[in-house]
């Protein structure tokens, strides 16, 4: 109940937010510092935020959050994108706006962007083994010639049938944005 409220004070303060900033480390920083007055000490989140721009660039900010994957289909090859940044709420104004870096990056038609919570790649089967990162990546690269609804399904597929009967544990949260 408590990770419910706070998110509902996260919402209601990015919304605030993202109309009066255009980049990705204004909006962080500034969410930053609005929720450091709200929490108590020792709570903090983690978020990406990308701005997708009218030319299909990206910008893409982390505070302390998973990496983007990112599937370059000239290169067939999935990298991670990891711009340094730390939780929001670990740190004030000053010290979080110096750790968060802003990455551009130009995706090209059949590339791949996936963000996604840690549910994903955490999930466990019966032997107590992790879904991983590499398995998430593997997955994208054979099936990044399907349109992002059919990825999505394979990928909840993949997940359902790695965990079997063994409880979920966590959300899983993705976006799957795939350049035409």
């Amino acid at each position: 109940m408590a990770a419910a409220i706070h998110m509902v004070q996260v919402q209601s303060i990015l919304h605030g937010i993202v109309h009066s900033h255009n980049f990705p480390k204004e909006i962080l920083s500034e969410l930053n510092s609005s929720l450091m007055k709200v929490f108590k000490p020792g709570t903090f989140f983690t978020a990406s935020l990308a701005a997708i721009n009218g030319d299909g660039s990206i910008i893409f900010s982390r505070a302390g959050h998973l990496p983007l994957i990112h599937f370059l289909k000239k290169e067939n090859t999935c990298s991670e994108i990891i711009p340094r940044g730390m939780g929001i709420g670990l740190s004030g104004i000053n010290v979080f706006s110096d750790s968060i870096i802003e990455y551009s990056l130009q995706p090209q038609s059949g590339d791949i962007l996936l963000l996604f919570t840690d549910g994903v790649i955490e999930t466990m089967n019966q032997q107590r083994i992790e879904y991983g990162m590499e398995r998430l990546k593997k997955l994208i690269s054979i099936h990044h010639d399907k349109d992002t609804e059919k990825i999505k399904s394979i990928l909840l597929k993949d997940i359902s049938y790695f965990r079997q009967s063994t409880p979920a544990n966590d959300d899983l949260t993705f976006i799957i944005m795939k350049m035409i």
